[in-house]
């Protein structure tokens, strides 16, 4: 059995061999998320559970599952780099490897604060 995690950790406050061990256990470890949209028995849906205020009434007038997904990804597209620290857009790893954290949680606080990394998105032991 394998984990799943549906919200993001920005890489660098991981150390090496705990970001090992979490790609090791997880299904979908990842610095960077795809929409992880919920969908519900009345068919309307929402991009995730701390973002649910963008979200559509019907999943179903869309022609397939990669036009959802596009959907809710061009909707918070603005929202990706909104309150991401300085050290994180000079990240030579952000947006390839690592979206610097969640979205909501960066949406609702602001900026965080942040550690220099190995430039590959470790922290170091």
């Amino acid at each position: 059995m394998r984990t799943g995690l549906d919200c993001i950790v920005r890489l660098c406050d991981l150390r090496i061999e705990d970001r090992n061990y979490l790609e090791g256990v997880s299904m979908n470890f990842s610095g960077v998320r795809h929409p992880s949209i919920d969908v519900h028995p009345d068919l309307s849906a929402f991009h995730c559970l701390s973002m649910r205020d963008i979200s559509v009434p019907d999943v179903t007038v869309f022609p397939n599952q990669d036009t959802v997904m596009w959907h809710f990804a061009e909707r918070v597209r603005s929202i990706r780099k909104a309150n991401v620290s300085t050290d994180c857009l000079t990240c030579r790893g952000f947006m390839r490897r690592c979206q610097g954290g969640c979205m909501a949680l960066r949406r609702a606080a602001g900026p965080a604060c942040h550690e220099p990394d190995s430039g590959d998105g470790a922290k170091e032991a």
